[in-house]
C-alpha cells in the first residue's frame, strides 16, 4: 500500500513520495514532498553513505525541526606497529570485511566497496567520518586482535579475524 509508480510513499506527520537506491560507489535519494512544494535530492560516490540518516538531518533542517549534531572527534594518534595489529581479514555473516594499514592509516574495506578512513577513538575503538560506524577490537589474552563489532546506526555486525 505504500509503492505506486515508481516512488514509496510515507504517510505519516509529513507525506512523503521518495526513491532511492545504489550500486558500486554511489548511492542516491530523491524525496518529494508534495503539500509543501518541497524536493530534496541525495545524491553520493559513496555507497555505504548512510542516505536515509542524511535524508532525516535535511528534513529537520529544511522543517525547522530540532537536530542533534554528531559529536566532535578527536583522533588518538598510534604508532604504525600498533595499528598493524589491527590490520586483516575479518569474516562475518556471509561478508568479508578488510582491514587494511595504508601508510600509517588504517581503512576499512567491506566486499567490493571502496575502503574508507577510520581512525582511533580509543586504543580498541575506531571510527569514519564518512561512513556512520563504529569498530570496537576485541584482543585475547595474549593481545592479539581475535574479533570485532561494527555498530552501523543500531545494528551490530560481528567479525571474526582470519
Amino acid at each position: 500500500p505504500y509503492y505506486g509508480y515508481g516512488w514509496y510513499i510515507r504517510p505519516g506527520k509529513r507525506l512523503a513520495y521518495y526513491h532511492g537506491g545504489g550500486t558500486f560507489g554511489t548511492s542516491a535519494l530523491s524525496a518529494w514532498y508534495p503539500d509543501e512544494q518541497v524536493s530534496v535530492v541525495i545524491l553520493s560516490n559513496i555507497s555505504v553513505l548512510p542516505v536515509n540518516e542524511f535524508w532525516s538531518d535535511i528534513e529537520k533542517i529544511i522543517f525547522n525541526e530540532p537536530i542533534e549534531f554528531p559529536a566532535i572527534k578527536t583522533i588518538v594518534k598510534m604508532t604504525t606497529e600498533e595499528l598493524r595489529s589491527f590490520a586483516g581479514t575479518y569474516s562475518g555473516k556471509n561478508q568479508e570485511l578488510n582491514i587494511l594499514l595504508i601508510g600509517d592509516q588504517l581503512f576499512a574495506k567491506l566486499g567490493n566497496n571502496p575502503p574508507f578512513e577510520i581512525y582511533a577513538e580509543d586504543k580498541m575503538r575506531f571510527y569514519a567520518r564518512k561512513v556512520n560506524v563504529l569498530f570496537t577490537f576485541d584482543a585475547g589474552a595474549n593481545g592479539k586482535i581475535l574479533q570485532l563489532s561494527a555498530r552501523v546506526g543500531d545494528e551490530v555486525h560481528y567479525f571474526n579475524k582470519k
